[in-house]
């Protein structure tokens, strides 16, 4: 073979095999086994090359902190009405104004103190909770103030109603009058009693000046109605807790003392209730009138103490107890509070004369005593062993709480004492409501006033 053919055939053969190439082969490429591929100038070994390891920057530890002992803050003194009593109120000691008047809010546990220093009067709203007790000052000299049965409006010496949630309000004056006043149970209507014409009817025979007459003020007409007139009426009227025979209970003065009077607010007429058979020498006082829940009855005292029950049809009144004074009837309730010496003898039956007062001098001490009028056998029971001595005294309007006025380290105070609930053999009074049988709202003013 010549050199020329040789280099033919071996140039055929290299095209060939890159044609083989370039249009692929059946047999495929070799599979390459992953291995550590080491750098040209680093020989291979068993022993592995160490990792560094990337250092960590160090995090700095906090210092402690210090959480510093908090400062205790000073709370009130538990306040908590008990059956051992609580001060809820003393004048202060560089004060020399006396308590003259308190009043609980209907349903609230909060008191109205009407204070006199002699030259000036204020009233104090003394309110409290389970831990403090507010007292606030209302503006204008009130003395005598009264809240309406729903608690909203003050009634103060007959002359003013104003909105007793705000102590500012615009006050509403009404017609003057000589006597107390008192408001009706709907709120809607004041009792007040002022002075008549000399002429009036029932005044003919009397002397000039004696005549008074019974007047019932509309609060939302601001209109005057003479119920009737009659001499010597007096004291605070009295409404009767059945709304559907409205009657006010009148003291009548005279010379004899004062006679116990009902009026008839439908009718108006006036009758004698319990009159008064005392001489100008042997004047008596019927005092302390409270109506029966039931609005069937009067309970009083006469000067000197004795508690009687007065029938308001008519005869002869029954004595509960011979000597006790100030008694009180919860609305819806079959009980009677009074005081009376911490060691009285309790009866159930009429053995004294209504006109004739037991009387204990010097006067023991007092405290509180309840009768059952569903049960005329069942004889009174102490609602406290140890004295309550009040010069004055208020009862809350379902009967839970009594305000007693004495004094405290030389200086007039008002304890607060809860009573007891009493042990209940009947249901409540049907038709009668804690303050009244229509409540007063602002929103029943066009429903009920035409």
């Amino acid at each position: 073979m010549t050199y020329i053919a040789w280099r033919l055939r071996a140039g055929s053969f290299l095209l060939l095999t890159l044609f083989m190439s370039a249009c692929g082969s059946t047999r495929p490429p070799p599979t390459l086994t992953p291995s550590k591929t080491l750098p040209p100038h680093v020989t291979p070994s068993d022993t592995p090359v160490p990792t560094a390891t990337a250092s960590e920057t160090p995090t700095a530890v906090p210092n402690p902190t210090v959480t510093p002992t908090p400062t205790p803050i000073p709370t009130a003194t538990p306040f908590q009405v008990s059956d051992a009593g609580v001060v809820a109120y003393q004048v202060a000691a560089d004060s020399n104004e006396s308590i003259v008047a308190v009043e609980f809010r209907p349903n609230q546990p909060e008191i109205l103190v009407s204070l006199n220093s002699g030259a000036d009067a204020r009233a104090i709203r003394v309110r409290w909770s389970d831990q403090i007790v507010r007292v606030s000052t209302l503006p204008g000299a009130l003395t005598g103030a009264h809240y309406s049965p729903d608690g909203t409006r003050l009634l103060a010496d007959g002359l003013i109603i104003r909105d007793s949630t705000d102590d500012v309000a615009t006050p509403q004056v009404l017609t003057t009058h000589d006597g107390g006043a008192a408001w009706s149970p709907d709120g809607l209507s004041v009792a007040l009693i002022r002075a008549a014409a000399d002429d009036a009817h029932g005044c003919e025979k009397e002397p000039a000046g004696n005549c008074t007459a019974l007047i019932r003020r509309d609060v939302v007409r601001g209109k005057d109605t003479i119920v009737l007139t009659a001499p010597f009426l007096g004291g605070s009227p009295l409404w009767s807790p059945d709304w559907a025979h409205p009657a006010v209970v009148l003291q009548q003065g005279g010379e004899g003392g004062s006679s116990l009077v009902v009026a008839d607010m439908t009718t108006n007429t006036l009758t004698v209730l319990v009159p008064n058979n005392g001489t100008p020498d042997e004047a008596r006082l019927y005092s302390g009138a409270v109506w029966a829940a039931d609005g069937r009855s009067v309970i009083y005292t006469v000067d000197g103490g004795g508690v009687w029950q007065q029938p308001i049809a008519g005869g002869a009144p029954t004595l509960l107890a011979a000597i006790g004074r100030s008694p009180y009837s919860p609305p819806g309730s079959h009980s009677v509070y009074y005081f009376a010496p911490l060691t009285a003898t309790p009866i159930t039956t009429a053995t004294v004369d209504p006109n004739v007062a037991a009387t204990l001098t010097p006067e023991p001490p007092q405290t509180v005593w309840r009768l059952d009028l569903s049960d005329p056998k069942q004889a009174a029971q102490r609602v406290f062993d140890t004295p309550v001595t009040c010069t004055l005294s208020a009862w809350s309007v379902n009967a839970d709480t009594l305000a007693c006025v004495g004094t405290v380290d030389g200086r007039p105070a008002i304890r607060l004492y809860a009573i007891p609930a009493p042990p209940s053999k009947l249901p409540p009074l049907k038709g009668v409501a804690l303050t009244g049988l229509y409540p007063y709202s602002r929103h029943e003013k066009k429903d009920r006033i035409s």
